[in-house]
């Protein structure tokens, strides 16, 4: 019969294990609000993208921004791109980084920062 313990699993195994799961379990329950923002964004930016030869850069940009303050992602005008080309396609770029925050009750204590940088193209047909 198949012992655990033959094997080399032990009770610190155990312990090991169940700490990273529980950094696995927390690192998660605070990222992924972030990494939803991030699909958010790229979807209204992937939305300008059909509408960008109606509208002007200054357009986009400010539709974007209003996105970016709804959404309290971290970036502001500086960090939006627009580039048109010849051939009649356009790319819009974003970059920006969020940091991931455990709340205490003295002070909050930053854990991690992620960095983010959407990217659409699309032509203007």
């Amino acid at each position: 019969m198949f012992y655990l313990r033959q094997k080399g699993y032990s009770k610190s195994t155990n312990a090991i294990l169940v700490f990273v799961c529980v950094l696995v379990c927390f690192f998660l329950f605070y990222a992924l609000p972030k990494y939803s923002k991030y699909f958010e964004i790229r979807n209204q930016m992937y939305a300008l993208i059909e509408s960008a030869n109606v509208y002007t850069d200054v357009e986009l940009r400010d539709k974007l921004l209003y996105k970016i303050k709804q959404l309290k992602i971290p970036a502001g005008e500086d960090d939006i791109e627009i580039l048109r080309d010849d051939d009649n396609k356009i790319t819009i770029m974003l970059h920006y980084k969020e940091t991931l925050r455990i709340k205490t009750k003295d002070k909050d204590v930053d854990f991690f920062t992620l960095s983010f940088s959407p990217k659409v193209q699309g032509s203007l047909e």
